[in-house]
C-alpha cells in the first residue's frame, strides 16, 4: 500500500498468482487514516479488516460507536 504525501491518494499492489494488480483510490474530501505506527517503522503489515477500513474511510482512532440507542426511561 502506498500513500501520497497529502494522503488523498492510495495505491495497493496485489499478486494474484499470474501477475501484479494495481488498485488506486482518490478521495475528493478528507484523507486516508493509517493505524498507529511505532517509532521509525518503515513498513507495516495490515490484515484484510484494517485494509478494508482504510479503503472505506473509517476513522480508526474513533471510539466504538453504538449503532442503536436504547431509551431506558421508556421501559415498562
Amino acid at each position: 500500500m502506498f500513500l501520497s504525501k497529502n494522503r488523498k491518494q492510495l495505491a495497493v499492489l496485489h499478486y494474484d498468482g499470474s501477475g501484479w494488480c494495481t488498485f488506486r483510490k482518490r478521495l475528493d474530501l478528507g484523507t486516508f487514516e493509517l493505524p498507529p505506527v511505532p517509532g521509525e517503522t518503515a513498513q507495516l503489515a495490515v490484515d484484510p479488516t484494517v485494509l478494508a477500513s482504510i479503503l472505506s474511510g473509517i476513522v480508526l482512532s474513533a471510539p466504538r460507536r453504538r449503532w442503536y440507542d436504547h431509551d431506558r426511561s421508556v421501559r415498562t
